[in-house]
């Protein structure tokens, strides 16, 4: 199956279109806590899932492990895209953003899993690890200057 990149037709274009991708990632974040909070309340007491002890060790160890091989792969394609000379500018913005939505939707993935988890078990450390994978996630949120850096483009392509 393809990845269908549309074409940018300037370098703000994309970063008004890959913020936009981003604000509704996390808005799907928030907005599948709030009906967890509220399956939650609504369900009242403790749950004792039999799956508590495998995903007390599973969830922190899948977290580590996704972040670790989320940041490589980003840090990778990054690089590839800083030393390509054959692509023009809105080449690499394409492969840049791809890099960027695998790499966020690695990390809603995880959010999302602690969210699923605290479901099941309802223990308050799922909770913690999604509040900060959320707030990871709203760190990543694109920038002219982050996306200079991670391209290597020059400046000038913003004016």
């Amino acid at each position: 199956m393809a990845i269908h990149n549309s074409p940018i037709s300037s370098p703000q274009d994309f970063l008004k279109s890959t913020t936009i991708v981003h604000t509704l990632m996390l808005m799907a974040q928030a907005l599948f806590f709030g009906v967890i909070l509220y399956i939650t309340i609504a369900t009242e007491g403790t749950s004792t899932h039999s799956m508590a002890n495998l995903l007390i060790i599973l969830v922190p160890l899948w977290a580590f492990l996704v972040l670790i091989a989320g940041t490589a792969m980003f840090k990778r394609k990054t690089l590839e895209i800083q030393e390509d000379q054959r692509s023009n500018t809105a080449q690499k913005l394409n492969k840049y953003r791809s890099a960027l939505i695998i790499n966020w939707a690695m990390i809603e993935a995880l959010a999302l899993f602690c969210l699923i988890s605290y479901l099941l078990v309802r223990d308050l450390l799922y909770l913690v690890l999604f509040a900060c994978l959320f707030f990871l996630f709203l760190s990543k949120r694109p920038t002219k200057e982050r996306t200079l850096s991670d391209t290597g483009l020059p400046g000038s392509i913003f004016k």
